[in-house]
């Protein structure tokens, strides 16, 4: 996983780079988490940009790379890494190499790119300090507030925020 170094700027592209060739995931994992992801797309209804693709420039030079999930998101973002099996990867990734992006790229703090990790299945290795939640907005909260966040989204119609009694959503000043 590339991690950005002395990051000099970075753009938003509209499409795939044509240098980047068209992969198929070459396990079984690999496809799970492929299908979970497209899964996760069609339930989510455009509520959140899909793929978008990025280009950037830091002291390794040029690079890509492609954001699973990213939304606006108050004065900053939200940005989610899909993976089918939760894995500390995940986390590198949104904070190491999608937050500087997203950041330089919107000229903000990076501190007001939320960064989550979406997943199907938990296991017993995340750190206990890592805050687990049911909806994406808790998540968002808990990313907020500063810790590891997860959205625990095991299938189906994603919860997105807590109903409160009022019966309103919390929707945290994004718009999804």
């Amino acid at each position: 996983m590339r991690r950005i170094e002395g990051l000099q700027w970075a753009q938003r592209l509209h499409s795939r780079p044509s240098c980047i060739p068209l992969s198929k995931p070459q396990n079984k994992a690999a496809q799970a988490g492929l299908v979970y992801e497209r899964k996760l797309a069609a339930v989510l209804e455009g509520r959140l940009e899909h793929g978008v693709w990025w280009a950037f420039q830091d002291a390794n030079g040029p690079g890509y790379c492609q954001t699973d999930f990213v939304a606006k998101c108050g004065p900053g973002f939200v940005v989610l890494e899909s993976k089918y099996t939760w894995t500390p990867r995940g986390h590198e990734q949104l904070a190491l190499l999608y937050r500087p992006v997203l950041a330089c790229w919107a000229e903000i703090d990076p501190t007001k790119v939320l960064c989550v990790q979406v997943c199907k299945r938990l296991t017993k290795d995340i750190p206990a300090d890592y805050v687990v939640s049911p909806s994406l907005f808790e998540a968002m909260a808990a990313a907020e507030a500063g810790h590891e966040a997860i959205w625990h989204h095991p299938g189906g119609v994603p919860l997105l925020g807590a109903q409160h009694a009022s019966g309103a959503t919390t929707r945290n000043h994004c718009h999804i």
